[in-house]
């Protein structure tokens, strides 16, 4: 073949290379398939948020369309109702554990229905002095425990009658109370259960105090003592608690005399020499821990505490602990990340905690700047004694300022003696039957 030619060839070679007319119609179909499904993708997200944007405020107002919901039935002219529809507000917005447990606040609150404030008097069967001093006693309970758990402050009684108006216009007008329930810590807690109790059957002298253990969140644990358990694994002996040089075993009190609730209530007395049944332990290599008499295991109440009880050894978490800076703590509340801040750990109070809706409560309430409120409610019926009450500090998650911090009683509108800055916690004056206590603690500064 003449040079020419195979030059020629090699040349239309080359220009073969050239998409061919029917190859430029695939790749414009491609391409134009890649636009389509690019339109399609962008008006697909379009129609997404354009859903979002419209379903999502429905929800949050399906689930809160007045800025609150109602938490219990309705309630009536009554002590018991009204302290019923008291307690349904506290599994909305639980005192421990995480922050994302609770589901009320500002936006959404809890509502155990309006108020019966003013409403409760016929129902006390007493003296016309009596009648209304206990009625008055009653009605500022309602108002405190509802400002203690911000709910609405929505009265019930006649606004027309001068005379229940007269009554309860010292409660009602409190501006103290009212800046509680309308204030908020820094988590926007907006006020829970602390702790219940069934409280002795008298007063015993702080030297003679029979203390109880329960368990709490690390941080709650300031001036917890040291406790200590039977070494190595499988070991038999007592579970010890030393604070301040005092030296207690870890036990089961009976019922009797205490007024104690139905499961076996942990206490921490004085050591016996020889060691008796109620105050051996084993724990095992898991970290269970049994008692020797009854052969059950030491577990939180309910799988959360803070109380604690005896129950059939299994394979529960919140059977096993694990010693951790001087106290013995729980994993049972950890999934996960943050364990840390979801264990509960072994500490002494000075009153049982049953777990449940006990005779005694605390309630309590972060307040801006470091401060807390602070309600305490009793529930025994009328014509029983009138019951003191020790607060701990450390279960209010308070924190001293340099100076100690300041007392104030909202009911009586009066400061109280403040507190050192080493201070542990403080003793409420007696409360009678169905009355209350509500106070704000402050951190002050030198």
């Amino acid at each position: 073949m003449p040079l020419g030619r195979r030059a020629a060839g090699y040349v239309g070679r080359r220009r073969g290379a050239e998409p061919r007319p029917e190859q430029s119609a695939e790749v414009e179909v491609v391409r134009v398939l890649a636009l389509l499904l690019l339109s399609l993708a962008l008006l697909l997200l379009s129609l997404a948020l354009l859903l979002l944007s419209v379903v999502l405020p429905l929800i949050v107002l399906h689930r809160c369309p007045y800025n609150f919901f109602r938490t219990s039935n309705d309630i009536q002219a009554s002590w018991g109702a009204v302290y019923r529809n008291f307690q349904s507000v506290a599994k909305h917005q639980p005192w421990w554990g995480s922050q994302g447990e609770v589901v009320t606040g500002p936006g959404c609150f809890a509502y155990p229905d309006t108020m019966e404030v003013g409403n409760l008097q016929s129902f006390v069967k007493a003296s016309p002095d009596k009648l209304r001093l206990k009625s008055f006693a009653m009605d500022r309970s309602n108002f405190g425990a509802w400002v203690i758990v911000s709910s609405p402050l929505i009265l019930g009684h006649d606004l027309t009658d001068d005379v229940v108006m007269d009554k309860i216009w010292p409660i009602i007008t409190n501006r103290h109370a009212i800046r509680i329930s309308q204030s908020f810590g820094a988590s926007n807690h907006p006020g829970g259960l602390v702790r219940a109790w069934a409280p002795p059957s008298a007063d015993v002298a702080p030297a003679n105090r029979t203390q109880f253990a329960l368990a709490l969140p690390p941080g709650g644990l300031s001036g917890g003592g040291v406790w200590s358990v039977p070494t190595p694994a499988g070991a038999t002996g007592p579970v010890r608690h030393t604070l301040d040089g005092v030296e207690t075993c870890m036990g089961v009190a009976t019922k009797s005399g205490h007024g104690l609730p139905k499961r076996g209530t942990v206490e921490l007395t004085a050591c016996a020499s020889p060691l008796n049944a109620s105050q051996t332990w084993t724990q095992d290599s898991e970290g269970k821990l049994k008692q020797a008499i009854s052969g059950q295991c030491l577990v939180l109440d309910n799988g959360r505490g803070p109380g604690l009880e005896l129950f059939t050894c299994k394979n529960q978490s919140s059977a096993e602990w694990t010693r951790s800076n001087n106290t013995l703590c729980s994993q049972a509340l950890c999934h996960g990340s943050g364990c840390a801040s979801r264990s509960m750990c072994l500490a002494a109070r000075n009153e049982p905690s049953d777990g449940g809706d006990g005779t005694m409560q605390l309630w309590a309430k972060p307040q801006p700047n470091g401060a807390v409120a602070v309600f305490l409610l009793n529930n025994l019926p009328v014509g029983s004694r009138n019951v003191s009450a020790d607060v701990s500090l450390a279960d209010l998650n308070f924190t001293h300022g340099s100076g100690g911090s300041s007392v104030f009683d909202v009911w009586a509108q009066k400061a109280l003696p403040p507190l050192p800055p080493g201070a542990r916690g403080l003793r409420a004056a007696p409360i009678g039957s169905f009355d209350s206590v509500l106070l704000l603690i402050t951190p002050t500064t030198l």
